[in-house]
């Protein structure tokens, strides 16, 4: 809303032109209080009058263009930020949680992304997923945290994969999920086919997917499943893996490229990192407490055993 901007201070120009009014029909208001109702339509035409109330204060053409792309209610990038309510600075979080069902709240941040994607930033708190699976089915989503302050993990028989990517019939490219500590609850899991991250459930998983500097531990069946055409998984920490194996591809078919580097494996003896298509690269990783890697896997190139 632009109000008697004529008569303003250089100063109260500034501040009234900071906020970029989201109304379909924006009122501006003159000197004489004659109302003048913009639309997209007659916007472009009151350009030049904009200009001459307006002045050098800000810049004339972005801000005209960002009305615009309000009213036509144009896709624009986004970044949410989500976060416990009882944190300090909560007033400022775009969806907030209470530790009991936070997976409603991811779900609806992730929603409200435009389809061109954005980023959802965790706050320091604790996440527990309650009821269902988040689901990520959009282009250039970013999940982030801030390391080992930003916990997920989830209810005692929550049962259920924390995060799906993919479709049932549309395809989805580049998601990234980083400095997220997630806990899988193993130990209070009835025993099934849940993951930590699935990009293989879907009949249509995402391509182009980076798992990086997470920490992810007690997973119940496993933590990584992929049958994406793309996958890095990088500076990672995963430990307690579940109740078989880490499966970090489950695809057969070689036609997947996964590139596994720079992670750190604490895994028992007894389990084994199962990577079984012929289109990945794994380098320099560490295991530690005797895992090996499962018989199909490819070839290994600097891969620290201890």
């Amino acid at each position: 809303i632009i109000k008697n901007i004529q008569s303003s201070s250089e100063e109260e120009k500034k501040a009234d032109f900071n906020v970029i009014p989201n109304e379909r029909e924006l009122k501006l208001y003159h000197i004489t209080d004659d109302n003048v109702f913009l639309t997209k339509d007659n916007l472009q035409e009151a350009y030049p009058e904009l200009v001459s109330i307006i002045g050098d204060t800000i810049n004339t053409s972005t801000y005209i263009q960002n009305i615009l792309n309000n009213i036509a209610g144009t896709p624009q990038t986004a970044t949410f930020v989500i976060g416990p309510s009882s944190n300090a600075d909560s007033a400022t979080y775009d969806y907030l949680t209470d530790g009991t069902n936070d997976d409603v709240q991811i779900q609806a941040a992730i929603d409200a992304l435009p389809s061109t994607g954005g980023l959802i930033f965790f706050r320091e708190g604790t996440y527990t997923l309650g009821t269902n699976t988040v689901t990520i089915a959009k282009n250039g989503v970013t999940l982030i945290g801030t390391g080992a302050g930003s916990i997920i993990t989830c209810k005692t028989n929550f049962n259920k994969t924390f995060f799906t990517m993919g479709h049932a019939s549309t395809q989805y490219t580049n998601c990234w999920v980083s400095n997220l500590y997630i806990d899988g609850n193993g130990a209070n899991q009835n025993a099934g086919s849940d993951y930590i991250i699935d990009n293989q459930g879907l009949a249509v998983p995402i391509t182009n997917v980076k798992i990086l500097n997470c920490h992810i531990i007690n997973g119940k069946t496993g933590l990584i499943l992929n049958a994406g055409l793309t996958m890095v998984i990088s500076n990672n920490y995963f430990s307690n893996v579940g109740t078989s194996a880490t499966y970090i591809a489950g695809s057969s078919s070689g036609s997947d490229e996964e590139i596994i580097t720079h992670n750190y494996f604490n895994i028992p003896a007894s389990y084994t990192v199962s990577v079984i298509e012929g289109g990945a690269s794994i380098c320099n990783n560490y295991f530690i407490a005797g895992a090996s890697l499962a018989s199909g896997s490819p070839p290994l190139f600097a891969f620290k055993q201890r």
